[in-house]
């Protein structure tokens, strides 16, 4: 049985307190399964938003994939509250809702990576917040990120 990894990553403009999600899940080929991005409103810190796109990431991958999930995030303030199971009192929520969503997941690990090793999640969450626009593709990427896609086999 193979696994799935789920990048997530976020993009936030204080001024405005929008925000945009992205995800890309890939199988142990480097194959994707879905790349998704989603604009949110109103988000109050960057800790926020990047725990807003792990639990989605979860969320989807809870739905689109059947094997052991390795979820990357560029966040470590969300990562090693993951780990830890000592979260910061301002996600204590959100990442209670990480962890509860994950629990239908078979086996989930949660890593951090250098930004340079998350360019294409991040690539759709600057997508998702200047466009203010919300999607998920399967199989699929949008062209902003194909060539991103062809280089990255990890």
């Amino acid at each position: 049985m193979g696994w799935c990894k789920v990048n997530v990553d976020a993009a936030f403009d204080q001024g405005s307190r929008v925000a945009g999600l992205g995800i890309i899940i890939r199988n142990e080929l480097g194959q994707v399964i879905l790349s998704a991005w989603r604009a949110v409103f109103d988000v109050e810190s960057v800790e926020e938003v990047e725990a807003r796109a792990c639990l989605e990431g979860v969320q989807l991958a809870s739905e689109w994939c059947r094997q052991k999930i390795i979820v990357e995030s560029d966040c470590q303030n969300v990562v090693a509250p993951l780990n830890s199971g000592l979260p910061d009192k301002s996600l204590v929520f959100l990442l209670r809702e990480i962890k509860s969503s994950s629990l239908v997941l078979p086996d989930v690990s949660f890593q951090t990576v250098k930004r340079e090793r998350n360019v294409i999640a991040h690539e759709l969450s600057q997508l998702a917040k200047r466009n203010v626009h919300t999607a998920v593709w399967r199989e699929r990427v949008p062209r902003c990120v194909e060539a991103l896609v062809a280089q990255d086999y990890t």
